[in-house]
């Protein structure tokens, strides 16, 4: 692919520590950064201005050790000059920070990277200035996303939810009992898929598995068209029936649909699962008519990509091809605050995005309602009619005080309780948490 990154200092001191202090949190992000690059045989390169500036360090050991690492990097050959840039962005002085900086945004500008990964934002903002934000310069964790997509990578799924290889999993656990009753030569089918590295996601609250998603890329064994995933497995432990654990799994499932533009998925399933039926009918599946397997399994699918007989209804566009697909065209939009206590019961995801090195928790069994798609919650807001499709935007005040989850509303149920002011529950349909505070 010959991708070429180039690396502001700030994204190369974090891949170059020199003593155990200077590791930092950025550190394993950019090595991961690293690593994907070199599965994409693409290329790290410094700009000789980064360089010199890393040769000013007062610290003769750490200069000495970084220069090393600056040694097995490539630098950038016949770097652009700065005219371009500063013609918008005005003249700096040179030996400068900013000066630096107009020379790194100067190589995006002619093309001579790909991209620039910077954590600094001061660049950030003169990228916008010079209209190359942010589809050319990322930061660290939106270029490892950017690497992972193309390497077709699953992202990071929900807090609580694993992801592993078939390899991994213990096959004497007590979930797979019923399904080697449902299906002859299940573990040969495990063996291979172990054989063929597939992937997939678990939940494991106690080292068992509580839930399971096996998937299969590129299977398109009914003709749907375009680029089609298929769910090998989908099953949650009947000790932890009622947590929102399948929810939990099509959060994930979803996410990974959405992030790789895939145009369909599908899986089977036996009729005596209703509970399953009804749910993934819930959002968007729908059986293929008179297909059944031979092992009397219905065939149910979903598409992902509006096609020419996409629905006039809002609620609708999103049930069939989200989450997390909106069409604001046939939406109102409103903006709900929560305040931080009440957000971090609906939204635990959020929690684990804001502290991403704080050990990530299951959330507690008694509380589901933070697994589930579907959210419910009550307001006294003197709106009382959020029209069925709307989109919220779910501002969270106090502390963050912006934007953190969007949802379309399912329904809205009208109640005066006594002695009390009349509140609204809303049952609302959530496409996603922020990946960063707003």
């Amino acid at each position: 692919m010959n991708l070429r990154l180039l690396l502001d200092t700030n994204a190369f001191i974090p891949l170059a520590p020199v003593r155990r202090s200077d590791i930092e949190p950025k550190s394993a992000s950019v090595a991961e950064l690293a690593q994907l690059a070199s599965r994409l045989e693409g290329h790290l390169l410094l700009h000789p201005e980064s360089v010199r500036e890393l040769e000013h360090d007062r610290d003769q050991e750490r200069r000495e050790v970084r220069d090393f690492r600056i040694r097995s990097l490539e630098q950038l050959p016949s770097p652009p000059p700065i005219s371009r840039v500063e013609d918008v962005l005005g003249a700096t002085t040179p030996g400068t920070n900013d000066w630096v900086d107009n020379h790194l945004l100067a190589a995006v500008m002619v093309n001579a990277v790909h991209y620039l990964i910077t954590e600094d934002d001061g660049i950030h903002r003169k990228a916008r200035r010079l209209g190359i934000e942010p589809e050319r310069v990322l930061r660290i964790s939106s270029a490892v996303t950017l690497l992972r997509s193309l390497l077709n990578e699953p992202i990071d799924p929900p807090p609580d939810v694993r992801r592993r290889f078939v390899h991994e999993l213990d096959r004497d656990d007590p979930l797979f009992y019923s399904l080697r009753k449902d299906y002859q030569g299940f573990d040969d089918w495990l063996d291979k898929s172990a054989r063929e590295q597939r992937q997939g996601w678990t939940i494991e609250p106690s080292g068992a598995l509580a839930g399971l998603c096996l998937w299969k890329d590129g299977d398109d064994e009914y003709g749907l068209g375009g680029t089609v995933l298929k769910v090998s497995t989908l099953k949650v432990s009947e000790l932890y029936q009622g947590n929102r654990f399948g929810d939990l799994l099509l959060k994930a499932l979803f996410q990974h649909l959405h992030e790789h533009s895939y145009d369909h998925v599908w899986l089977t399933v036996f009729p005596k699962h209703e509970e399953l039926i009804a749910l993934l009918e819930e959002f968007g599946f729908a059986p293929i008519a008179d297909q059944v397997t031979s092992l009397g399994e219905h065939v149910m699918t979903k598409s992902l990509a509006p096609g020419p007989d996409r629905p006039g209804d809002a609620f609708e566009f999103h049930r069939r091809y989200g989450p997390p697909a909106l069409d604001l065209q046939l939406s109102p939009v409103f903006i709900v605050p929560i305040q931080p206590r009440y957000h971090s019961a609906l939204f635990p995801d959020y929690e684990i995005v804001r502290n991403p090195y704080r050990q990530a928790m299951l959330p507690i069994p008694q509380r589901p309602f933070g697994n589930a798609l579907r959210k419910a919650y009550l307001s006294r807001s003197q709106i009382r009619e959020l029209p069925r499709g709307a989109t919220i935007f779910f501002y969270r005040s106090e502390d963050v005080r912006g934007i953190t989850a969007v949802g379309v509303v399912e329904s809205t149920l009208h109640r005066t309780i006594p002695q009390r002011s009349r509140s609204s529950l809303t049952s609302v349909r959530c496409i996603a948490s922020s990946r960063s505070p707003s």
